[in-house]
């Protein structure tokens, strides 16, 4: 119980999706250069929201389209631009860093793996 009541401390607390808010996705694939598209809110039930521009119906609790039939057109709905950013750029500094400490990726000296334990 006392795990469970932490783990909902951990979670930020967001407003409530309303009509006319504007949601954001990252739509990228094989063929096409990464961008954001704006969608805005115009229905809201109980389980699913729908957007202009979308034929998906987006999960409420999660923004997350999920396509039962063919998993690669799954995507997920931000509120900001800036969750979209931050997202990449988080993936884009594990990349590097994993990339550092491979064995393919560049020796470091013991005084430079010392520090950044340090820090770590």
């Amino acid at each position: 119980m006392l795990n469970e009541e932490n783990s909902n401390l951990d979670k930020p607390i967001l407003a409530p999706i309303f009509v006319g808010q504007i949601l954001f996705r990252e739509v990228s694939g094989r063929y096409t250069e990464r961008h954001i598209t704006e969608h805005t809110v115009t229905k809201i039930g109980k389980k699913y929201l729908e957007c202009t521009d979308l034929i998906d119906k987006i999960t409420v609790s999660n923004l997350i389209y999920e396509n039962k039939v063919y998993c690669q057109d799954n995507y997920q709905m931000y509120r900001t631009k800036q969750e979209i950013l931050d997202k990449n750029e988080l993936n884009k500094l594990y990349r590097s860093i994993q990339k550092t400490f491979s064995d393919h990726g560049h020796r470091l000296t013991l005084d430079q793996l010392r520090q950044i334990h340090a820090i770590i």
